[in-house]
């Protein structure tokens, strides 16, 4: 009975590799793509050469969003000042008041109306990803 391993090295002998060379190959794909985990946000590095629109949008929401963290400190207590806000000016209109988790939700819901309407804006989408990456570090936290 064959392993994966046994498997593997079989297939590797058929096209005419060595061990070394595959294992030497995998090595190289994985230099090419550097993946770390950072601020709660997946970032991705890729080699300057392949363009990637979608790699693109993420790089500029994750650069922004550190902006904003700097000016505005972290998602959840800006949200929490400006939720506070609107607590204080809708109290008499609200049947209990709005959270934390909730404001990224309206601006996402803003995002959206906004993009139905007929002036289009190109950052729209950059936004919304915005804030549905502030409503994942939002989540993470108690509140």
């Amino acid at each position: 009975m064959e392993t994966k391993a046994q498997e593997t090295t079989e297939d590797v002998a058929e096209v005419g590799q060595t061990d070394s060379t595959w294992i030497l190959q995998g090595e190289a794909e994985l230099k090419r793509e550097r993946r770390f985990v950072g601020a709660g946000l997946l970032a991705h590095e890729t080699a300057a050469a392949d363009p990637n629109p979608t790699q693109d949008a993420l790089d500029t929401v994750t650069a922004v969003l550190r902006e904003r963290s700097g000016n505005y400190g972290p998602p959840d207590e800006h949200f929490a000042r400006t939720i506070g806000a609107l607590n204080a000016i809708f109290a008499h209109k609200l049947r209990e008041p709005f959270t934390v988790d909730d404001w990224p939700q309206i601006m996402l819901i803003d995002k959206i109306a906004r993009n139905q309407g007929s002036a289009k804006i190109s950052d729209t989408p950059l936004d919304a990803m915005g804030y549905s990456a502030c409503w994942a570090v939002v989540q993470e936290k108690p509140h």
